[in-house]
């Protein structure tokens, strides 16, 4: 068994350098849009309260959560169809866009296991479309 690429963990074939000292880091945009947009807002969460969020029914909540996740998943799916190339810059925005509705979304008045679930849910089936969009695009 050979060894783990932990580059392609943090990378995904597409990424953007990062200038540490005299070395570089190659990290995937939307990966790292995602991260900084999930403690962006979890940090000001620790601030403020997000009563409009909070004040909302269920299924306004998911509904705002999955409006502001939706960039994410469609510039994904778009790429794998071939339909178009993506630029870090919108990997970078719609990352951040997609964090925080994570962090948003950890808020939100459900039980864990709903919020587990419909994450699972979300997730799996913006996967399924993408593999499929790079499987047809491979032919």
């Amino acid at each position: 068994m050979g060894q783990f690429d932990w580059g392609l963990l943090i990378r995904h074939g597409h990424w953007a350098t990062i200038n540490v000292g005299n070395r570089q880091l190659n990290v995937c945009a939307r990966c790292s849009g995602t991260i900084l947009g999930f403690f962006s807002l979890f940090a000001l969460l620790q601030m403020i309260t997000l009563s409009a969020f909070t004040g909302l029914n269920l299924q306004n909540q998911l509904f705002l959560c999955v409006l502001l996740v939706l960039p994410a998943g469609l510039d994904w799916i778009s790429q794998a169809f071939g339909l178009r190339e993506s630029s870090n810059f919108l990997r970078g925005i719609t990352g951040f866009l997609e964090g925080t509705s994570v962090a948003l979304f950890s808020t939100a008045t459900a039980s864990l296991e709903f919020k587990f679930g419909v994450v699972i849910a979300i997730g799996g089936a913006i996967s399924i479309l993408g593999l499929i969009g790079k499987k047809i695009a491979s032919r």
